[in-house]
């Protein structure tokens, strides 16, 4: 939806359910209705749209289309214009889990049951490393001092 089919009516709901803190650069949260996975959400002309993507058309003056706006500070419920950038689904994505939040990094464990002991910029280094050469899981285990199970469930995790 373009920017300039907002009315003044849906700009007052929109800017009524952000708290706005004195500080412009902590998170501006959305206190109205959210999605089941913490983001704003607000209705306009019988659409839903999400209340992050919707500060971001209106402060940088671009529609997002069918980029991902992402958040630099991980929190769903944020409209800090100043918090927000665009970026492919795979840039976010890589974003997540770099930063070690994405699920199934925490979810990786080794035989004995043990977390994975690689950080999520190891898995990203090894992603790397699988689609540029030729090597083996046993290599890769060695260079990163893991099994190579280890290795296979990172590769097969994140592809």
């Amino acid at each position: 939806m373009d920017t300039s089919d907002y009315t003044a009516h849906f700009l007052n709901r929109l800017f009524s359910a952000i708290q706005i803190p004195s500080n412009p650069d902590q998170c501006f949260i959305w206190v109205g209705e959210k999605t089941y996975n913490g983001y704003g959400e607000i209705r306009c002309r019988g659409k839903h749209l999400r209340a992050h993507r919707v500060m971001y058309g209106l402060y940088y003056g671009v529609e997002p289309g069918n980029k991902s706006v992402c958040h630099t500070c991980d929190n769903p419920a944020c409209c800090n214009p100043k918090h927000l950038w665009l970026g492919t689904h795979q840039e976010n994505m890589q974003d997540m889990v770099r930063k070690g939040r994405h699920p199934r990094i925490r979810q990786i464990r080794d035989r004995k049951g043990k977390v994975n002991p690689l950080t999520a910029e190891q898995i990203l280094d090894i992603q790397a490393l699988w689609k540029m050469t030729i090597t083996s899981y046993e290599e890769l285990a060695v260079d990163y001092n893991v099994s190579a199970k280890v290795i296979k469930r990172a590769l097969n995790h994140l592809n």
